[in-house]
């Protein structure tokens, strides 16, 4: 049964992907799943819930690379920077990604698929300055405002360069602000 629901998730996402929003069907999945839209609505009650299901699903892919990277690195400094990174790539990868394009229209799943996402991002970057916590309290109150700050200069590097049609360097970007970041950390370590 959990391999069926998951059986239609890829296929569905698949099709969601290939597909422009109007061509995203019941019947078309059903027919790409050689089924009936009767076996596809005993798993989901709807096409929205499908895709807020596709959605979760990418959310669980970003928890998954912030894991391994939890556990590759050990070195605090080292991997709340290549934090800031891998939070770079990902949204780089949302902003472009077909995905994206085809729930701009539908404002419920975008806010649904946003919210969930900065979440796990403000989660794994409060985690990755923790070990800081002392030090921050002097200068940025919490480590939750430190999370707050990198997430919205990401997010607001990409759109605005994206909404003014500007091929910035993300990577000239983010080093800045990993220099930055790592400019704070290392001056409050030292005092």
């Amino acid at each position: 049964m959990i391999q069926k629901r998951n059986n239609i998730l890829e296929a569905s996402a698949h099709l969601l992907l290939r597909y422009n929003k109007s061509q995203y069907t019941m019947d078309n999945l059903a027919t790409d799943l050689n089924c009936s839209k009767k076996t596809i609505y005993k798993y989901f009650d709807s096409k929205e819930e499908l895709i807020q299901s596709i959605l979760k699903n990418e959310i669980d892919k970003i928890e998954q690379d912030f894991e391994r990277l939890d556990i590759a690195i050990c070195d605090p400094l080292e991997k709340a920077l290549e934090a800031l990174y891998l939070m770079n790539e990902m949204v780089g990868k949302i902003r472009n990604s077909t995905l994206y394009r085809q729930v701009q229209g539908n404002n419920l799943l975008m806010e649904y698929y946003f919210d969930l996402r900065l979440n796990v991002f403000e989660v794994y970057l409060q985690q990755f300055f923790q070990p800081f916590n002392k030090g921050f309290q002097a200068g940025f109150k919490t480590t939750e405002a430190l999370s707050k700050f990198v997430i919205d200069t990401i997010e607001g590097h990409y759109f605005y360069a994206f909404s003014e049609n500007r091929s910035s360097s993300d990577r000239d970007f983010i080093d800045g602000l990993a220099f930055l970041i790592h400019r704070t950390i290392s001056n409050i370590e030292s005092k």
